[in-house]
């Protein structure tokens, strides 16, 4: 009896140190989670946390030797934006790696396009976003292998050559590319042309040509575009009406002839025009009808004056945006107005 009670009295004691272990960890867990909380939340370096997935959205500028170590003990980050130098730091790699199973998103700003940095992304394995703010490129080659899950990239502004892009059309689930770059050239639409997943290309503000152009059109099926200023023809708007593109961006294209074929496309929802392209719809499309209301996006105006009103209000949902991109009015917002006209 003895020796039962003994072993029950160690077993309970056992049990009850286990307990208090436990807890004293996990107190210090919390305590040390909220102080990192409290010295971010004063340094303004958190942005947010989600629920699904669970992380921190966070943005890294002038860290301190403090503040990477708040970082690290913050817990799983989801969401990184970050600024030179922070980006060549050692402490920022070691957060990448600590976090690699729950990162979804990196943004660099005014990032030099390093072998180095590349390594660092190849770390993130979940990622799914990856965007590039102002980069600066480099002679050195900058690839990134292929990521399963990475669906977004976006080169935002900035310098970047051809040579440093050619690794995207390698990326097995990149649904969704946008470059903002006049040094791009055919070079980077010549791989893109290839990928197998992708249906959102905003290719914009590059020099991609219009052969350039249409090879991309004709072997991606793409449900979204953003074009450059190249010369189309009626040619190239009825190909887009027999596509799978839903949004097509025209602003900037030379188009000879009407976006007439596109605006009677039922499967299209949003387009955007020039104020020229807006012009000649109107002197070849009187009629139309529609099942759903298209969104129509008229740009380059510099006043609300400069539009007439629609002959289409039952089929079309005007918005019109000034040079410098900024919405003017939309009818959606001001449906009364007489004559369709927004006034001052």
């Amino acid at each position: 009896m003895r020796i039962r009670y003994s072993l029950r009295t160690f077993l309970i004691a056992v049990s009850v140190v286990a307990v208090a272990v436990w807890l004293g960890t996990f107190a210090a867990s919390y305590y040390s989670t909220w102080r990192a909380t409290k010295h971010l939340e004063s340094r303004r370096f958190l942005c947010g946390y989600f629920a699904e997935p669970n992380g921190w959205a966070v943005e890294i500028c002038d860290a301190t030797s403090t503040d990477w170590r708040h970082l690290r003990r913050l817990g799983e980050l989801r969401e990184i934006a970050i600024w030179n130098p922070d980006i060549q730091r050692p402490e920022f790699r070691e957060l990448v790696q600590q976090n690699q199973e729950h990162l979804r998103e990196l943004m660099f700003n005014a990032c030099d396009l390093s072998p180095e940095l590349a390594a660092t992304i190849s770390d993130a394995r979940q990622l799914e976003s990856l965007i590039f703010w102002e980069p600066n490129n480099s002679s050195q080659p900058f690839v990134i292998p292929p990521l399963p899950h990475l669906n977004n990239i976006s080169f935002l502004s900035g310098d970047v050559s051809d040579e440093n892009l050619e690794w995207i059309a390698n990326q097995p689930a990149a649904t969704a590319v946008y470059i903002n770059n006049k040094l791009i050239t055919d070079k980077t639409a010549e791989p893109l042309a290839a990928s197998k997943s992708l249906r959102r290309l905003g290719i914009a503000h590059t020099s991609i040509s219009t052969a350039g152009v249409r090879k991309l059109m004709s072997q991606l099926k793409l449900q979204e575009i953003a074009l450059p200023a190249v010369q189309l023809d009626e040619a190239d708007v009825l190909a887009m009406a027999n596509s799978e593109l839903v949004h097509i961006d025209l602003r900037s294209v030379d188009l000879i002839g009407s976006v007439t074929a596109l605006v009677q496309c039922e499967r299209i929802q949003d387009l955007e025009i020039s104020l020229m392209q807006y012009e000649t719809l109107m002197s070849t499309c009187s009629e139309l009808s529609r099942r759903n209301k298209l969104r129509l996006h008229v740009h380059e105006l510099e006043s609300v004056e400069d539009i007439p009103a629609t002959p289409w209000e039952d089929a079309v949902e005007m918005l019109r945006y000034s040079r410098t991109g900024s919405v003017l009015w939309s009818e959606s917002e001001l449906p009364n107005l007489p004559g369709g006209r927004a006034a001052e």
